[in-house]
């Protein structure tokens, strides 16, 4: 666990939210609500943190979400603008590199927030720190090699009988040299490398993603999507007619792969 003081606490948040519920969403009235020495004595009694809580009702106060989740992602937006904890760095190399490096309470209220189990608004909301510091192009190609892997792990979602097996990799870790990892029908695990084409023809392939591939030769495969229901795969046999050989002693790192 990291060695830093939480953005914030669960139970600040349930006693903002709990003051501002009894005060009809007044920031003002919340926060005399919540210094009241009845209300503090209860607040002890149910493990609530009211001086963490009463410095988050003026921002919980003035998000509009839909329901408690939401509130929470947005909370969430808003506390990183404000503190700039260390670990949001590391948002590019996946979720669980920004995870370990977290403190209890904080993990807490990123699974509270739903910002665990991946998804179409969850990548999005995650994308915005994973796209920091790059080029407009480089933050556009992020975003549609992240569409290209919801297509290819809601497509094993439907192709399983138990959808539970398919994990979304990539969204944990962006290191592993795969994007989603499945089954195929006996059981045999299946590593899904995912690249988006659209109108294109190529793809690059990464040392790393290559070299995990020649570990895994029966199970690594390489899909490129066109769109959600047009995808060329490419097993590792057939990728290694095309894979550039190394020369004069060094190692390519990047190849420019014809589809």
């Amino acid at each position: 666990m990291a060695l830093h003081k939480s953005i914030t606490t669960s139970s600040a948040v349930e006693a903002a939210v709990w003051a501002l519920d009894k005060s009809s969403g007044d920031k003002r009235v919340a926060i005399d609500f919540l210094v009241q020495e009845p209300i503090l004595r209860e607040a002890q009694i149910i493990g609530l943190d009211v001086e963490g809580g009463l410095g988050l009702i003026p921002i919980i106060a003035s998000l509009h979400s839909i329901d408690y989740m939401h509130m929470l992602r947005e909370l969430l937006v808003e506390l990183i603008g404000r503190d700039s904890p260390s670990w949001i760095k590391y948002a590019s190399y996946g979720a669980n590199a920004v995870f370990k490096r977290m403190t209890r309470d904080e993990l807490q209220l990123f699974r509270n927030a739903g910002l665990d189990i991946p998804g179409k608004e969850v990548l999005e909301w995650w994308d915005r720190y994973a796209t920091q510091g790059r080029s407009d192009a480089e933050a556009r190609q992020l975003r549609f090699g992240r569409l290209a892997e919801l297509w290819c792990y809601e497509n094993e979602m439907r192709y399983l009988a138990d959808p539970s097996k398919v994990i979304w990799y990539s969204f944990l870790d962006n290191t592993a040299g795969y994007d989603v990892l499945s089954q195929s029908e006996d059981g045999t695990p299946r590593h899904i490398e995912v690249k988006y084409i659209g109108g294109g023809s190529t793809v690059y392939l990464s040392r790393n993603e290559w070299d995990v591939a020649c570990a895994k030769p029966g199970t690594w495969e390489l899909r490129a999507y066109a769109n959600e229901n047009d995808y060329t795969a490419l097993s590792h046999s057939q990728l290694k007619e095309k894979v550039p050989e190394d020369r004069n002693g060094g190692t390519w790192e990047v190849a420019q792969i014809a589809i």
